[in-house]
């Protein structure tokens, strides 16, 4: 992998900004190093497509109650995001593996232009009434759940506002579920191993109630990512300089 440098780095003891010890990549970069199965940086700003940097599962916009070229959630790139409202982006098939005890990742940037005032539905692959459908969704209270059927529900503990924060979900082999929000791990559980339903993986406006959210930077991997992993996305969206992941 090829390491570039995007961004200076504070120097807390000299309240400066210096070039870190070593060279770092950018965070897009990095993530793509990490082998999503999909990646949207939701950088468009025209069009009715958000390409996928692996080239496998684009997405399709429809509605009308979109938003692209929104300030986008990373402070070392000035990539743009999405804000939803009545719209949605779908791709053509699953991307989330479906097979029970599947591992998988999902990582995502996300903040609510105002306050929230119901249960919002925005990531998911789901089919009302279908078995296995899969739903995040941003909770009246500020957390985020991801829900499945046959599996319990699973809430953050953090709360999403007005800034964008760093969520990352995974999944491992055993059942073992796991929310990191902003590179540090939020809430586990085990007891999550339920198959998902296999059709298109959706964001924006799922069901009948309006999402009014931002997304930025959405990653699907097959694999659980781990704690490194967080940090050092997190830490190369807000140029900290945090040890890498072994990549």
């Amino acid at each position: 992998m090829t390491l570039l440098k995007h961004a200076d780095f504070e120097v807390p003891d000299f309240r400066e900004f210096a070039a870190p010890p070593v060279a770092v990549p950018g965070y897009a970069q990095a993530v793509n190093a990490l082998g999503p199965v999909a990646y949207w940086r939701l950088g468009e700003l025209a069009g009715t497509t958000l390409s996928d940097q692996t080239g496998s599962h684009p997405m399709t916009l429809s509605s009308s109650g979109y938003t692209l070229g929104q300030t986008g959630a990373l402070q070392t790139d000035n990539d743009t995001g999405v804000l939803f409202t009545t719209g949605k982006a779908a791709t053509t098939g699953a991307v989330v593996p479906t097979s029970a005890g599947a591992a998988f990742s999902l990582l995502f940037w996300i903040r609510s232009p105002s306050t929230i005032v119901q249960d919002k539905y925005c990531i998911g692959q789901y089919i009302a009434g279908q078995p296995g459908h899969m739903l995040l969704t941003l909770r009246l209270d500020g957390r985020m759940r991801y829900g499945v059927d046959g599996d319990p529900l699973f809430n953050t503990v953090a709360t999403i506002s007005t800034n964008w924060r760093m969520l990352l979900f995974t999944r491992s082999t055993t059942g073992s579920a796991k929310w990191y929000v902003d590179g540090q791990l939020d809430s586990q559980a085990t007891g999550h191993d339920a198959a998902i339903l296999n059709t298109a993986f959706s964001i924006g406006k799922l069901t009948s109630l309006q999402p009014d959210v931002l997304f930025d930077e959405i990653a699907v991997f097959d694999k659980d990512l781990s704690l490194q992993d967080a940090r050092w996305l997190y830490g190369l969206a807000v140029g900290a300089l945090n040890l890498p992941p072994t990549l």
